[in-house]
């Protein structure tokens, strides 16, 4: 139910439908023409070769252990390495996922001073540097919790832990200007900050608001959904020349309304490459390739020649321990990189045309697609 108060009014939210009587091509066509026209931000900027460290080192490491990491991407030549997770938390570390989220300075133990000698290093290398952060969420094993219990989600039960974490309540002013301000002070520490990895990695279990009055809590459901977009249009409006990705752990937020403050979703933390030909293909007929985040793992052990070839399909990216590497290994993930440089805009902002279906048919044990460019001089083929 939600109750609507007199004199006001209510905005369904907007369906995007279309058809075609000459196949899914068609369809697919439309969807990214009006993704990239009315909901994409910055549709023509060409997304950057990302080298994330999450799976090089997850929560534990050291402004020289990352140091290190940025030099071997920088010799890869990628655009900008990203910072993952467990860079925060003075009073609580961040070593693992069960503290620190909402207190969002720097671990001294870890980075002695904080992000900037990071950024610095990007930089001087000659490429970009990102940060990642979880502003909507907080562990009970924080200061911020310690200081605002009542700044959560809950209804009338004790609100419960998912993934060690509890929602911030965005229906609360002072709940949103905290939560922009914890990207402006992730940015704060360098001007070569320049992209934002904003993640969420739980759904809304308890859903009650101290926003809301008690007969109006089953207007969570929407009026949530708007506060959370008023604050995202804020962080953006801010920062407005920096690079937004859109993440939940299993794409929980791969959807048009949110995507029109970022610049691209990561598409699931599922990223064995066999899994990632059939979810992209899917994935891909109603978003643009230049949304949909693909990065290089060792996920399911597959050879490093298919897992870089199933993410050039993507918005091309690696998160691999480059210090372990084989000489074999970085010779094809340099071949890739600089092979995404030269097909990227095909990728991004090409026609995608699907050849042979992972999903449909006798044998789905292969695939294959191809980017066209609009001019049809060019073209790139994907074949699995």
């Amino acid at each position: 139910d939600y109750l609507l108060d007199p004199g006001k009014s209510f905005v369904t939210p907007t369906v995007a439908w279309t058809w075609s009587d000459s196949g899914r091509r068609e369809v697919t066509r439309r969807f990214h023409d009006w993704t990239r026209a009315r909901v994409l931000r910055d549709p023509q900027r060409l997304r950057p070769i990302v080298a994330n460290n999450w799976e090089a080192t997850f929560f534990s490491f050291d402004q020289e252990r990352i140091t290190a990491l940025i030099e071997r991407a920088a010799a890869l030549d990628v655009d900008l390495f990203l910072l993952d997770d467990g860079w925060f938390g003075t009073n609580h570390p961040r070593d693992d996922d069960t503290t620190s989220l909402g207190d969002w300075d720097a671990d001294p133990a870890k980075l002695p001073d904080g992000l900037a000698p990071l950024a610095q290093a990007a930089v001087a290398a000659g490429i970009r540097f990102g940060i990642w952060v979880e502003p909507e969420m907080v562990n009970r094993a924080s200061d911020l919790f310690a200081d605002h219990p009542e700044w959560v989600l809950r209804d009338r039960r004790e609100p419960r832990e998912h993934r060690n974490q509890l929602v911030l309540d965005t229906l609360q002013p002072a709940v949103r200007e905290f939560a922009a301000g914890v990207v402006d002070r992730a940015l704060a520490h360098d001007p070569g900050i320049s992209y934002v990895k904003w993640d969420a990695n739980r759904p809304i279990t308890d859903p009650g608001s101290g926003a809301l009055g008690p007969d109006r809590q089953s207007n969570l459901w929407v009026d949530h959904v708007h506060a959370t977009w008023d604050l995202m249009a804020e962080v953006a409006g801010r920062h407005p020349e920096v690079e937004l990705m859109l993440c939940a752990s299993g794409g929980g937020r791969t959807d048009h309304g949110t995507l029109r403050w970022f610049h691209e979703f990561w598409t699931s933390d599922n990223t064995d490459p066999v899994t990632r030909v059939r979810m992209q293909w899917a994935c891909s007929h109603v978003f643009p390739a230049a949304a949909m985040a693909a990065h290089v793992t060792r996920w399911g052990g597959r050879p490093m020649e298919f897992a870089c070839a199933v993410a050039l399909s993507g918005r091309f990216g690696l998160d691999l321990d480059l210090d372990s590497l084989t000489q074999e290994e970085l010779a094809v993930c340099r071949r890739s990189v600089a092979l995404a440089r030269r097909t990227q805009d095909l990728v991004q902002q090409g026609e995608l045309v699907r050849l042979v279906s992972p999903v449909e048919g006798a044998d789905t044990s292969r695939a294959a697609l191809t980017h066209l460019s609009a001019d049809r001089r060019r073209a790139i083929v994907f074949g699995y």
